[in-house]
């Protein structure tokens, strides 16, 4: 059995143009995933896709119109990939025109790569923290904290992220870095 499944999102292909495609592969039952908030707990992020996944026998198809309809990130993927892989289905791409059955090993491999990769680059970073802190560098976050001008600015309700980032030509994700949630109360 096929099962079409589309995930929207602001970025990627209209509910319409996955539709259209899962339509001309003669898919006719379709299951639509909201977007969600941004920030999201990977967990809550499909859960209809998930409903999905567990619905599906041995044999079965989860039908997308391209890669990115599948999930919100690698690890996402992948999960995904080894639950289809578990449940004996496969997926089909529509805009690649490929089936696909992923073995639990190869997923498991790829997760190891992931992880890998992960693990890499958190060393490197720390790495070159502690190179900096060696050689008497300070960390943009140590500066940004130490301004009393930036911190007046962020207990400003009054004012955006925005209007503080234009102020003191930060980026919105330096000031919350440094500062962490803005408080209603101005803290």
């Amino acid at each position: 059995m096929k099962r079409g499944y589309i995930r929207l999102s602001s970025t990627g292909p209209s509910e319409n143009g996955q539709r259209a495609a899962l339509a001309a592969a003669g898919v006719d039952d379709v299951t639509v995933e909201a977007r969600l908030k941004a920030g999201a707990p990977a967990s809550r992020r499909t859960p209809m896709r998930d409903d999905v996944v567990e619905s599906l026998q041995p044999g079965d198809l989860i039908v997308i119109a391209s890669p990115g309809c599948i999930g919100v990130g690698r690890a996402d993927v992948l999960h995904a990939l080894g639950q289809i892989a578990a449940a004996g289905a496969g997926i089909h791409v529509v805009s690649a025109d490929a089936t696909i059955y992923w073995s639990q090993e190869a997923v498991s491999a790829a997760m190891f790569a992931v992880q890998a990769e992960a693990e890499n680059t958190q060393w490197r970073a720390r790495h070159a923290r502690a190179a900096r802190a060696a050689a008497g560098e300070t960390h943009l976050i140590d500066v940004v904290r130490a301004r009393s001008d930036v911190k007046a600015l962020w207990r400003d309700v009054r004012l955006t992220v925005a209007d503080i980032g234009r102020r003191t030509g930060l980026s919105r994700s330096t000031l919350y870095r440094a500062f962490g949630p803005r408080m209603k109360d101005g803290r």
